[in-house]
């Protein structure tokens, strides 16, 4: 049996933190409910055990071969299942939740954390979602309770899955069920999750704290950039104001939405270029690793050296007079 929390798979963590026990299933040779050859039946530990006793009990002064052996049968398979090592954190503290993340994700190591979560978050929907609707299903069954119900839409264009108008079927409402038979069952999954989120959106603001350009741009500069780089296709139509204030300027990223690499859609050796002319002066030594995180671009450094070699364009990339134009309209130069 395992007697430190720390020790347990991920799969058993999950089992724990969700009070999903462990099913047994037994073959009962010869069948007592049916006419089969055999019967099998399954619960948790102590739900088998109780069963299995019950049986035991009523078959006992059976006296012909056959019981006898079904007899030593069944005392062997409580034997072995009360024996089964089984691991018993029902319950465990945030702490302890904190304590077993970090150690099975080496610190929190954030390709690590990200794994993880996937992992957690595909068990949350295949397993644990479909576990406790049942129950709550079962449970609603039991108590002859009205099943709520919804509408739900299946898209006829499963190119446009968002369209308004499809096939409507009804189904159970398993959210309010949830509600109503488990409303706390989900907690300390839910709570295991939101720790690694919080670490990857706590490390996506680490990561460019210090990482954006060094460079004074007024409200009416950076307004007349985004409008001319948008309209020339140079960035997507919806990139998100913020975090172009933010590469543009520090501006901090609202917290809702952690940062990310703005969108560059044109040639490489146009945006070597664009930096080039935007910030080599307020930042001349690490202009470049800062520019590739920002745009997540590779290799701008050489995108320069390759166009600065280009003799047909005197040292400069096919297509800069955009963006000297561009620069001129909002009126940043170096």
């Amino acid at each position: 049996m395992k007697n430190n929390y720390l020790d347990l798979t991920l799969l058993e963590f999950l089992d724990a933190i969700t009070s999903t026990k462990q099913i047994y299933h037994v073959e009962i040779t010869p069948a007592f409910c049916s006419d089969d050859e055999s019967d099998t039946i399954e619960g948790d530990k102590w739900a088998l055990i109780e069963t299995l006793q019950a049986m035991l009990q009523n078959i006992s002064k059976g006296t012909d071969k056959n019981t006898r052996t079904t007899i030593e049968n069944l005392n062997r398979t409580i034997k072995e299942i009360r024996n089964h090592d089984e691991y018993t954190f029902d319950e465990l503290s945030e702490i302890e939740i904190y304590n077993y993340l970090n150690t099975i994700t080496c610190g929190f190591d954030i390709e690590r954390v990200k794994v993880v979560l996937k992992d957690i978050e595909c068990y949350y929907e295949l397993n644990f979602l479909e576990r406790i609707n049942r129950e709550s299903k079962e449970q609603y069954k039991a108590n002859k309770w009205e099943i709520p119900q919804k509408k739900l839409i299946i898209p006829t264009d499963w190119k446009n899955p968002r369209q308004k108008q499809g096939k409507e079927v009804i189904i159970p409402d398993y959210e309010k069920m949830r509600n109503k038979t488990h409303i706390a069952a989900g907690y300390s999954i839910s709570r295991a999750m939101n720790m690694l989120k919080k670490k990857i959106s706590s490390q996506a603001n680490h990561n460019i704290s210090t990482h954006h350009f060094v460079r004074s741009f007024t409200d009416k500069q950076r307004k007349a950039l985004l409008t001319s780089l948008t309209a020339g296709k140079f960035l997507p139509d919806d990139t998100n104001k913020h975090h172009f204030n933010y590469v543009f300027g520090g501006i901090p990223v609202p917290n809702e939405k952690p940062f990310e690499p703005l969108k560059w859609e044109k040639k490489t050796t146009l945006l070597a270029y664009f930096v080039d002319k935007l910030f080599t002066k307020s930042n001349p030594d690490n202009l470049w690793d800062i520019a590739e995180n920002m745009f997540d671009k590779k290799n701008l450094r050489q995108s320069k050296n390759n166009y600065l070699g280009n003799k047909k364009t005197n040292g400069k990339p096919s297509g800069y007079e955009t963006i000297d134009e561009i620069l001129q309209k909002a009126g940043l130069t170096q």
